[in-house]
């Protein structure tokens, strides 16, 4: 759901705005939209992998993934810059 927002600027950052939209072939809105999506994940990023999936992790596990594979997953993904794609299931159980 998108939900509309007012804001003022000052008439150089909005005609450099529009310069960008306009070279981009995109809206205003589009790129004030990716200005403001880049800001917040900045100001907070996701810390582990783990947390972009954990409801993806935690509601499968007991259920389809047998619960010493989960659990190693589990630590593999909450290690923060891990690459848990890198790695296959079998390495993960060796560790």
């Amino acid at each position: 759901m998108t939900l509309l927002l007012t804001l003022r600027l000052e008439q150089k950052t909005r005609q450099r705005i529009a310069r960008i939209a306009s070279r981009r072939r995109i809206s205003t809105s589009e790129v004030i939209r990716e200005a403001i999506e880049a800001w917040v994940e900045k100001q907070e990023p996701i810390a582990a992998p783990y947390e972009a999936m954990a409801d993806l992790i935690g509601g499968r596990c007991g259920r389809s993934i047998p619960q010493e594979m989960c659990r190693r997953l589990e630590g593999v993904a909450r290690t923060p810059g891990h690459c848990l794609a890198s790695r296959d299931a079998s390495d993960v159980l060796a560790s």
